[in-house]
């Protein structure tokens, strides 16, 4: 499978990935801004607001029924921070043209449809209702409201709060804030102003003919406003000045603890670190056979999970856990200790190995799926990230033990968060586990 890219206008970039793999095609269409206090709202709700239709569909059950027409074709919304920029992705799937038994053009049908989502949204029509603008709204913010109820995620995310303190970041709180208060004329001018300045990133995974398909991009995207295309804010691994370590009592039965370690390593297209500190993650609790899992949830029981993560694009790992409320003082202590078992060199070689096994399986999966691969290229073709699948597994395989270990000395506990539970109170709570 190879990555072909070229440039259809000066804003707009295709990348296709070539496969007959697939039944399916996937296509996206991304466009990134740098991230402004304000910008995680107005990128919720402008994604809420896209699914609602296009002038031609102006409506979420008009849109659906000539989805569905196009044999079940799918387009799915997302707003999301990379780093330090938003990006508002609209993706899709359909089934490749040749298994299209009466000919219909099924991918470029589904083009020309997210093109008139993106440059003539319903939300921008006269006719669009002031009514669904308030609901879009108050739906975002009940969701919001709602993260408490899985105290689990509810931990992380407020973990990631305390870590990423210094970018342009809403709390939950201010979140909620920025999104009652965003008029409708603000929303619109907002959105003229992403699609004047960002670029659209075009990425497909399909056996359609590279041409056919550039054609039809250009076709349906010929008026995209944008023409003088914004740069996105380079990656940057982030860490706390001063580490912060926050408790809330919740009537839960289990206590839910989640640490943040800076690593101090991101995805670079010029620095492999990364690789290490995948494998360093993989070992301590990225898998089944890491030291949390093996250690601190099987032979000692501490804990009903125990796990670790790693961002790539901010150098983040968190640690999550849950366990009996009397068991935290030790169950944070065995946590602790075995990134310290790393930090000592203790890394036996089944784990070493298992870590590959696991990592490079893992790897080898995005190959059997359409949005896999197209997820995996996505946002590192945003910072020129140009290893391949093969690539990442064969230098994965070369992390040697002394990597892992002086990478590990460096990487330093910077907030916690932890949701003190009361198994008492929990009954009939609507956020209990």
């Amino acid at each position: 499978m190879l990555l072909h890219k070229e440039k259809i206008f000066d804003s707009i970039e295709l990348s296709m990935i070539s496969t007959n793999k697939f039944k399916a095609s996937v296509i996206s269409f991304s466009m990134t801004l740098p991230l402004k206090r304000s910008s995680t709202a107005y990128g919720l709700l402008i994604s809420h607001l896209l699914c609602r239709g296009s002038a031609s569909y102006p409506s979420i059950a008009l849109l659906n029924r000539r989805l569905d027409e196009l044999y079940g074709s799918y387009v799915e919304i997302k707003s999301h921070h990379i780093g330090e920029n938003l990006s508002l992705t609209i993706s899709a799937e359909t089934l490749d043209n040749k298994y299209i038994p009466d000919g219909t053009d099924v991918i470029g049908e589904l083009i020309s449809i997210i093109a008139e989502l993106i440059l003539s949204p319903a939300f921008l029509q006269p006719s669009f209702s002031a009514q669904v603008f308030e609901q879009e709204k108050r739906l975002i913010v009940d969701s919001i409201n709602a993260e408490i109820n899985n105290p689990r995620l509810y931990s992380a995310k407020k973990c990631l709060e305390l870590m990423q303190e210094d970018i342009a970041l809403p709390t939950s709180d201010e979140l909620k804030q920025i999104v009652s208060d965003i008029s409708y004329g603000e929303l619109c001018d907002y959105y003229r102003r992403l699609i004047s300045s960002a670029p659209l990133r075009v990425f497909c995974v399909s056996a359609e003919n590279t041409e056919n398909l550039k054609r039809r991009i250009e076709a349906s995207f010929e008026g995209y406003p944008c023409k003088s295309p914004s740069l996105p804010i380079p990656l940057r691994p982030l860490k706390r000045n001063l580490p912060e370590h926050k408790k809330v009592n919740m009537p839960v039965s289990q206590g839910k603890l989640t640490l943040g370690f800076s690593t101090g390593v991101i995805i670079h297209p010029n620095d492999d670190t990364y690789y290490t500190m995948i494998m360093l993650n993989e070992i301590l609790g990225g898998s089944a056979s890491s030291k949390l899992f093996l250690n601190v949830r099987e032979k000692m029981g501490l804990c009903y999970y125990c796990s670790s993560s790693y961002s790539l694009y901010s150098g983040i790992m968190l640690i999550s856990s849950g366990f009996e409320m009397k068991n935290y003082e030790i169950a944070k202590e065995a946590i602790l200790n075995q990134v310290k078992e790393i930090k000592n060199g203790n890394i036996s070689d089944f784990e070493l190995e298992s870590a590959q096994r696991s990592v490079t399986s893992g790897y080898r999966q995005l190959y059997d799926s359409p949005f896999e691969l197209q997820s995996f290229f996505l946002n590192r073709a945003l910072f020129n990230i140009t290893d391949k699948i093969d690539d990442a597994e064969r230098k994965l395989l070369t992390v040697k033990k002394d990597d892992i270990i002086a990478l590990a000395k460096k990487i330093r506990l910077d907030a916690s968060f932890f949701i003190e539970g009361d198994a008492n109170a929990c009954e009939g709570e609507s956020y209990c586990e």
